[in-house]
């Protein structure tokens, strides 16, 4: 069956991305990158696995543009998974809706992403990195 392995990155919406980019440097120490393509902040956080300390992950926090809506809205949790056809597949079964599956760039290269509500609305998306 496939699994949600980790979450592979927070994502907030900020109508000053730029703003809330320097918050976070001022306020917690994060420099964030600058994406000129996305006009969004990120910064990648890297860590090992206790039983894989040869492994090198990372979970990636970015500042985007958008409107954050009302307190609580304005953010995506991403979770890396292993197969994310087959969890859109089971999801289609259920019921849920998903957006299309689409192929872009992230992090290591290339992946497929897929965004969704879960029950109480809070909105998630779905990664799958492509490739070694």
């Amino acid at each position: 069956m496939a699994n949600a392995l980790m979450i592979g990155g927070v994502f907030l919406l900020a109508r000053d991305p730029r703003a809330l980019a320097e918050w976070y440097r001022r306020h917690l120490g994060w420099e964030l990158a600058y994406l000129d393509n996305e006009r969004a902040y990120y910064i990648e956080l890297y860590y090992r696995e206790l039983g894989h300390p040869e492994q090198r992950q990372n979970l990636v926090f970015a500042i985007m543009p958008g409107d954050p809506g009302e307190p609580g809205q304005g953010h995506v949790i991403n979770y890396r998974v292993d197969d994310v056809d087959a969890i859109v597949a089971r999801l289609h079964e259920h019921g849920v809706e998903t957006s299309a599956v689409t192929v872009g760039a992230d992090a290591e290269g290339q992946g497929k992403f897929v965004r969704l509500l879960d029950p109480e609305g809070h909105r998630i998306e779905l990664w799958q990195h492509l490739g070694g």
